[in-house]
């Protein structure tokens, strides 16, 4: 097993890109007048994004793949999409 260093792989890039377009959604999210439904979708995958991040950089440390980055940079948008259907089933779930 090699031993690597955070620095010296492209996770804090990663992570970075990751975070500003974060911040662009969800600022985005909150500024529409539908009661804050929609931001809501934006923090659940938002949570969702961050809790599996965790997961994943708790397993693999350092030695992430080119896959785990590509997950890590770009996947937040599609988990703003399944949040939205996942929240909509919720609420139907709630009686709203």
């Amino acid at each position: 097993m090699k031993s690597y260093v955070f620095a010296t792989t492209p996770l804090p890039e990663a992570a970075r890109f990751a975070l500003i377009q974060q911040v662009i959604v969800v600022v985005l999210s909150a500024g529409m007048l539908d009661g804050g439904a929609l931001a809501q979708v934006c923090i659940y995958a938002l949570m969702g994004f961050w809790g599996g991040t965790g997961v994943l950089i708790a397993r693999r440390g350092a030695a992430l793949t080119r896959v785990d980055i590509i997950l890590i940079r770009w996947s937040y948008i599609p988990l703003c999409i399944l949040s939205f259907f996942l929240t909509q089933w919720i609420w139907s779930l709630r009686g709203y």
